[in-house]
């Protein structure tokens, strides 16, 4: 794998438009409307835009009842997400099974807070393994930029998600 320094400086993320409101119907949109907050990634676009020379962030479909006006990015798959230093992670329609392929890749990785776990998910350790995203992405900018200004600190995160995944995923 390319060294962290090498790589992409902006944060990827690419998934599709999942919410906890998923569905191609109008329950579905019903749902979107009353509960905007479960649109985790329509939500996630809209905060990289704050910062969109640190991010490069997309969804690679649209359902029309959830993610209305999102526009479809092409799907990158997953061995050209390890030409970036930072990987964004995010709950889709509950947790997102991404994850544990992320830890494998050799960059850094922020992780959305969510209420859903992984069997693994506790033997994380937070400033450690990852760098944590509030819920709402409201911190998003600005942990990128504290992580852009310490490459050091890049550099031990990726570090200790591979170890991770060696020692306790592998």
């Amino acid at each position: 794998l390319t060294s962290w320094l090498d790589r992409t400086r902006r944060a990827f993320f690419r998934g599709k438009c999942n919410s906890e409101c998923d569905g191609e119907t109008r329950e579905a949109e019903a749902c979107a409307a009353a509960h905007p907050e479960l649109l985790h990634r329509a939500k996630l676009v809209r905060e990289a835009a704050r910062c969109p020379k640190l991010t490069d962030v997309a969804l690679t479909s649209k359902n029309r009842f959830v993610c209305p006006g999102v526009v479809r990015s092409a799907r990158v798959p997953m061995n050209e997400h390890a030409h970036h230093r930072i990987y964004i992670h995010v709950d889709g329609n509950g947790f997102s099974g991404r994850l544990d392929e992320l830890l494998t890749l050799g960059g850094s990785i922020l992780k959305q807070d969510s209420p859903y776990e992984v069997f693994y998910y506790p033997l994380l350790r937070r400033g450690v393994h990852y760098l944590p995203l509030a819920r709402d992405f409201a911190n998003l900018c600005s942990q990128l930029v504290t992580l852009q200004g310490d490459p050091a600190q890049g550099v031990a995160l990726a570090a200790a998600a591979s170890n991770f995944t060696n020692e306790f995923l592998a």
